[in-house]
């Protein structure tokens, strides 16, 4: 080799700057992915909350039209609140 490599230095030093640029392109993706996670969570917070909407409004003004499976999730999201709190 005209600069006084060998073919494995010239190798290595390669691969070290492909790894480097792969670490890189890595940590882009794992960051973009938590943006997106965190906002389908948001997106799921805002369906979840539409939809107890939708069964408390049902319960209240239509009971008799509700499925099972309505009634059920409405039943679960029910929370007791305790006196003084």
């Amino acid at each position: 080799m005209s600069d006084g490599t060998t073919h494995y230095e010239n190798c290595w030093q390669s691969g070290a700057r492909h790894y480097k640029c792969a670490v890189k392109e890595l940590a882009a993706c794992s960051s973009a992915f938590d943006k997106q996670q965190k906002q389908l969570d948001r997106n799921a917070d805002q369906i979840a909350s539409k939809q107890a909407q939708i069964d408390r409004l049902m319960m209240e003004y239509c009971p008799d039209e509700m499925s099972f499976e309505q009634i059920a999730r409405w039943k679960k999201h029910q929370v007791v609140k305790e006196k003084g709190k």
